[in-house]
């Protein structure tokens, strides 16, 4: 998933394919998103080094704890920030000043709650991008990697689960409760899955960033997508066009088609919703394929994935995958009369 020298997209890998891990404001009390977040990289196994910082300095599940990114050990590909948005700028900061270049922020309380909050992830951003800091969220669940495994997340959908089956569809999603609902979907089919993130108001990090990783990732095959906004359309063409130049199919479900999903979709993750008729047309030039709920969703990159790769379907036509010829011919009779 590197990305070639002077592409407009960054290099994400050290966000979803990270060798080690620093989880920040993890600790042992009842709740901590944290501490919950370092007990799945325990439980699913995670194969790198697992450090946790406090200022307590008090260890996190048999984990050692140190009282500062400084006192880390080594540097971490990937720092997790279990803490409260008040507290990003000053860690991110101290984390710049170890050499650390990756992070996942869950702290909601940013954009998407207006006024001060806007003004607090314009600042966010501006130190990002002033040192090469590449951030997923804030106001997000996390990124799972089942091929890893890393679980760098607080999703409870893992507390169901003793191990995380790998597979083909990744999926990309503003809302991590849905994101996280399509996972348990798919593993509850019988079937695996590749990345899961979560991007939450992607303050630095974009959704056509993570496509575009996804487009080039080997053991991606299938893209599933959940947008409320875009906020940069040149760059999700071209993230659109690197995947069907790769054979692989993207399936997006977008809310805020109505002004008033528009502006529970600000409230949400801060996404600005552009014109719904501008988005289907991009998706129809692109030969991405738009579906309307999650279940939808999980259909049709199921069956996508069950094709195998390099096997779309070809014309306008209809198929129809059923039990029994009986429900066949009652099938084509439903698709003839309405034309």
């Amino acid at each position: 998933m590197v990305v070639e020298p002077g592409s407009t997209f960054p290099d994400i890998s050290g966000l979803l394919a990270p060798k080690s891990v620093a989880v920040i404001g993890a600790s042992d009390r009842a709740g901590n998103l944290g501490g919950d977040t370092v007990r799945r990289l325990l439980k699913f196994k995670f194969g790198g080094p697992v450090w946790t910082v406090n200022s307590s300095g008090a260890a996190v599940a048999g984990v050692t704890c140190y009282p500062s990114v400084a006192d880390l050990p080594d540097i971490p590909d990937l720092v997790i920030l279990a803490i409260p948005a008040d507290g990003l700028i000053s860690t991110i900061r101290d984390c710049i000043a170890r050499g650390i270049r990756h992070g996942i922020a869950y702290a909601g309380g940013l954009a998407e709650t207006g006024g001060a909050g806007v003004a607090l992830q314009q600042e966010l951003v501006a130190l990002c991008r002033s040192h090469d800091f590449k951030l997923c969220g804030p106001n997000c669940v996390g990124i799972i990697n089942s091929a890893a495994p890393a679980t760098l997340t607080f999703a409870t959908a893992l507390h169901e689960l003793d191990a995380i089956r790998p597979g083909m569809v990744s999926m990309v999603s503003q809302s991590g409760g849905l994101g996280t609902s399509f996972f348990k979907m798919i593993h509850g089919a019988g079937f695996g899955f590749r990345h899961l993130i979560s991007r939450g108001n992607e303050a630095v990090v974009g959704f056509a960033d993570y496509l575009y990783a996804l487009a080039r990732d080997d053991g991606t095959g299938v893209i599933a997508a959940y947008l409320e906004g875009v906020t940069d359309g040149p760059k999700l063409v071209a993230a659109l066009a690197e995947a069907r130049r790769r054979d692989k199919p993207v399936v997006i479900v977008k809310s805020g088609a109505g002004k008033v999903s528009a502006r529970a979709a600000l409230a949400h993750t801060g996404a600005l919703v552009g014109e719904d008729r501008v988005f289907d047309a991009v998706l129809q030039e692109m030969g991405a394929i738009r579906v309307y709920s999650i279940e939808e969703l999980a259909d049709v990159c199921l069956l996508l994935a069950g094709m195998g790769r390099g096997r779309m379907p070809a014309g306008s036509g209809i198929g129809i995958v059923t039990f029994g010829g009986g429900n066949g011919v009652l099938g084509v009779d439903q698709c003839e009369q309405p034309g």
